[in-house]
């Protein structure tokens, strides 16, 4: 059986935990804030991160695959198109709980043993696996970790949305193989216990989570400033580049900071990204060498 009782032990493993406040129709709601635990060491090496990776056009599929996914543990492409310098598996490119479902079963069958955590994203994404391997490297992937850029919508939880990227730790990937039953009941939109499920699968795991008491973290950092982020960076510290009417302030649950306090020198991604703009952001961060200004 699932251990409900997920935070208390998470708690006793020493990790920096605070509580977040959010305001929601009159309701109070509380989330975790999980922060890197400055206290322990560890080998980004030695944390395994399954990178999966919805993919459209074969353009975008070769720039991730030359720059940020070389830094995963192992890169999964699913798509409906062939290129023979490419490992593809041809799935209909859908967003759906039906083909995510089925889709969760097989590579959890196969791969659950090369990972400890599963990175999902869109191939507009740029991720920074690095500083995602540093966030949870002190974190125990056997506990219910859901972590992203969590919002809100019209009657519906509180969920990370798939655009800025999806984090599922071992624990909470075995809550969902469990809800779900198995892969003949990926079909059914509605569930014997929880209830009705979503036609958007990033809600289902939503869903399914909040069924179990587990819900989105809020993964800021300690001076507030967002990890996953909502566009470019350009965009969240240029002012005024997102326009004041855009849903995104309604719908993000916590709060942006404006300007250059927007994003966290440990950010982990941004959407929004072309392929050009990929190869730009790797050479940026991972090959120029800065030098200090203390050099002697």
């Amino acid at each position: 059986t699932i251990n409900r009782n997920y935070v208390q032990p998470m708690q006793n493993q020493r990790l920096r935990f605070q509580k977040t406040k959010i305001l929601e129709d009159e309701k109070v709601i509380f989330l975790n804030k999980v922060l890197p635990n400055a206290n322990v060491s560890c080998h980004l090496d030695q944390v395994n991160v399954l990178c999966l990776i919805f993919v459209k056009t074969s353009k975008s599929t070769k720039a991730i695959k030359s720059t940020w996914s070389k830094r995963c543990s192992y890169t999964l492409f699913y798509g409906t198109f062939k290129d023979d310098s490419i490992p593809i598996i041809n799935y209909k490119p859908s967003y759906s709980s039906k083909y995510f479902c089925n889709i969760l079963f097989t590579i959890w069958d196969r791969h659950k043993d090369k990972a400890d955590w599963l990175f999902i994203a869109k191939d507009d994404i740029f991720a920074i696996i690095n500083s995602l391997k540093y966030y949870v490297c002190t974190l125990d992937p056997h506990q219910f970790y859901y972590l992203g850029r969590p919002i809100k919508m019209y009657q519906k939880p509180f969920y990370n949305v798939l655009d800025s990227g999806i984090v599922l730790s071992k624990g909470a990937i075995e809550i969902l193989i469990k809800s779900l039953i198995n892969s003949s009941f990926c079909g059914n939109l509605t569930h014997p216990l929880i209830g009705p499920l979503h036609k958007k699968f990033d809600i289902t795991i939503a869903i399914i989570l909040k069924a179990h008491n587990v819900f989105p973290f809020d993964t800021r950092d300690t001076q507030l400033r967002a990890r996953f982020l909502a566009y470019l960076p350009q965009d969240h510290i240029l002012p005024n580049k997102i326009s004041y009417y855009n849903p995104f302030w309604r719908n993000n649950l916590l709060p942006f900071l404006k300007g250059f306090q927007c994003c966290s020198d440990q950010a982990i991604t941004w959407p929004g990204t072309l392929p050009t703009q990929m190869y730009f952001y790797d050479y940026i961060i991972n090959q120029v060498k800065v030098i200090s200004d203390h050099i002697s």
